[in-house]
């Protein structure tokens, strides 16, 4: 009987346990431009050992009038206890890289390499692109963008939040009940929608 009451508390005690332990979600999304599928994204967020993983990678094909164009982005951060401890993020297209940046905390500030140069930050960051994938971003005014290495401002209007990037052009977030379902994009080759899937 003592046998038996003690493999009943230590099978509660795995339960609850394991998802504290480790999480996975995994988000799946479709890109399109001018209305035809041109690539996937995948948004991936791990939480492990008192750390949150965010892995977002996509891969683009577009046919133009005189050449083949093959867009490739990553990105990846970590946080502990709601704060960025690092982030890597790149553009590649046609295996060239157009964009990076490293951020890295590092005694009481961020140290940021990026294709646009050096810098560091002091404040520290809670909310980076990574994280909108899987929330709402409400009531902030600014993200951090791994991708350019600052912060970006943000706009936002009813359940669509809008990125205004160094470059001129936006992007833009749209949720349905708090799950990010759309993204709308500006690029050089014209308007691109990515919408969830999975």
């Amino acid at each position: 009987m003592k046998n038996i009451f003690k493999s009943t508390i230590l099978a509660i005690n795995l339960l609850t346990f394991v998802p504290l332990c480790m999480a996975q979600q995994t988000l799946r999304f479709e890109i399109y431009s001018l209305g035809t599928k041109t690539g996937t994204l995948t948004a991936k967020k791990e939480i492990k050992n008192n750390l949150e993983y965010y892995i977002i990678e996509s891969q683009a094909h577009a046919s133009l009038l005189v050449s083949q164009v093959d867009v490739k982005t990553i990105l990846k951060s970590t946080y502990k206890d709601g704060m960025l401890l690092s982030s890597y993020a790149k553009n590649e297209k046609n295996g060239e890289i157009e964009q990076y940046a490293d951020t890295h905390w590092k005694e009481m500030e961020y140290y940021i390499t990026s294709h646009t140069g050096k810098n560091t930050v002091k404040e520290k960051i809670n909310i980076s692109v990574a994280s909108l994938y899987f929330m709402e971003p409400k009531n902030y005014e600014r993200i951090y963008s791994e991708v350019w290495g600052q912060f970006l401002p943000l706009t936002a209007k009813d359940n669509s939040y809008t990125l205004q990037l160094p470059n001129g052009r936006s992007t833009t977030f749209i949720y349905v009940n708090g799950q990010l379902q759309e993204i709308h994009t500006t690029t050089k080759v014209g308007k691109v929608k990515i919408k969830r899937v999975a």
